[in-house]
């Protein structure tokens, strides 16, 4: 690195961590003021950890996304200097396909599809931002990778701001599961589709809170922002997340105790409109566009013999397809990568990672009680969000890098399930031994981040 590149980079962190501790939005109710320089330091960690693995580590130093659209980007910003105009136009999408368009794009390698597909494509809108950040960045390629993880760093705490609105009595145990799982901190650290996505997500998701228990129009406004952000960046997930929003909305308005009927409701009606739309609109058939999708990631995965290849369900043109394949997609999605199945060792983090997870699943599960569940809306949003999630993941995806990667963004929502039922802090065993261990490492938890080390909000 040159010297220029590392006074750049300390300057931008220091920038950043002097404004995630001086602006009041950032504060926690409670918390040190060294709580938050503390997670984004974290966050800071993975940045640098991704970094590392892919410039330098062989086996992922080669064809990475994150150098390619760093470098996208990088001549997509050259055209502001030629053409400023056409550069606002290719930085807005207000264009049409006109010849000196197509050949100021042609050099980018992900700015155009390789098949036909009726769905954005979704890798323009990181290039564009990337294209932005070349301004600032001096092109070089670390500061990308620390504005994107202050992006998805912002889209987590964004998450944890309207989930705390909700779930009053767990804003420990929430830290946790929002900012510190490894894989979710990890792949929002790079210059990907994933902080970009978590931002979106942030937005959207506290936009609807706002909006659900306030409804001011400023909320509705970022719930439409967000939503068409979401929809260039990853539409697959949009649809996904509108009925559960539109469940979620509905429940929270109208106060009914039986939440879950609403949302059986909505899905069965959204059922009902994915179907009618495959029989009679074949091209935006939901089916046909994902056996598209899982098409061609199968030919990108066996055109680069990647080593992390598995065997998937192929997928036809049908809704029965989708159905029939989805449980062993969840629990592909959910369950692997298995330990014996990394090659190298950062798959065998991701495997240890997952082991940690299955685990921790199974111990919340066994003491989940619904009763306890503070806000049982939140609980369903969150799961029917994160398992059509990772049922998607598992229908799409033959590659176990892929694999943790894509259900990265899920995770942190499964866990707000299982923690609005269940504080893993309040768990005891039969050990007096593992009780000790327990209470010690909780009252180091609470000296460390909470201003009163007596303060037990779980």
């Amino acid at each position: 690195m040159q010297i220029l590149e590392i006074l750049t980079f300390i300057f931008y962190f220091a920038a950043f961590t002097f404004a995630l501790m001086k602006i009041p939005f950032f504060h926690i109710d409670g918390a040190k003021r060294s709580l938050i320089p503390i997670l984004w330091a974290y966050k800071l960690v993975a940045g640098v950890a991704f970094y590392l693995i892919f410039s330098f580590y062989q086996p992922y130093s080669t064809g990475c996304d994150s150098l390619i659209y760093f470098e996208d980007g990088k001549k997509l910003s050259t055209i502001a200097k030629e053409s400023p105009v056409e550069y606002v136009q290719l930085l807005t999408g207000c264009y049409s396909g006109t010849s000196t368009i197509e050949k100021q794009t042609a050099n980018l390698e992900y700015w155009n599809r390789s098949f036909p597909s009726v769905v954005p494509n979704d890798n323009r809108i990181v290039i564009r931002i990337n294209s932005l950040f070349s301004f600032i960045s001096l092109g070089f390629y670390p500061i990308h990778l620390l504005l994107m993880a202050f992006l998805s760093f912002v889209g987590l705490f964004l998450i944890y701001k309207a989930i705390t609105k909700l779930l009053t009595g767990v804003k420990q145990t929430l830290l946790f599961v929002i900012f510190i799982i490894p894989s979710t901190v990890f792949w929002s650290a790079g210059d990907l589709k994933e902080p970009v996505l978590v931002l979106f997500l942030g937005c959207f998701f506290y936009g609807l809170v706002c909006f659900s228990k306030e409804k001011q129009w400023k909320y509705l406004l970022l719930l439409i922002i967000s939503s068409y952000l979401l929809l260039y960046t990853k539409p697959y997930i949009l649809a996904l997340i509108i009925p559960c929003s539109i469940s979620f909305f509905i429940a929270e308005r109208s106060k009914i105790k039986r939440e879950y009927l609403i949302y059986f409701a909505v899905f069965a009606i959204f059922g009902l409109f994915v179907a009618v739309v495959s029989t009679y609109f074949p091209d935006y058939s939901a089916a046909k566009i994902l056996a598209q999708k899982q098409l061609d990631f199968i030919s990108m995965v066996n055109t680069s013999n990647s080593g992390s290849k598995f065997e998937i369900p192929i997928l036809d043109n049908s809704l029965f397809s989708l159905i029939k394949n989805s449980p062993t997609a969840l629990l592909n999605s959910f369950l692997r990568p298995w330990i014996w199945e990394s090659k190298v060792w950062p798959q065998t983090l991701a495997a240890i990672e997952n082991i940690i997870i299955i685990c921790a699943t199974f111990v919340l599960m066994l003491k989940f009680r619904i009763s306890k569940v503070e806000h049982r809306n939140v609980a369903l949003f969150a799961l029917f969000f994160s398992i059509l999630l990772f049922i998607l993941v598992g229908l799409i995806t033959p590659n176990m890098g892929a694999l943790v990667r894509y259900k990265s963004i899920g995770l942190p929502f499964f866990f707000i399930m299982l923690v609005s039922g269940y504080s893993i802090y309040n768990i005891n065993y039969k050990s007096k031994k593992i009780n000790a261990l327990i209470s010690r490492i909780k009252k180091h938890i609470n000296q460390v981040i909470w201003q009163d080390e007596n303060n037990d909000l779980i």
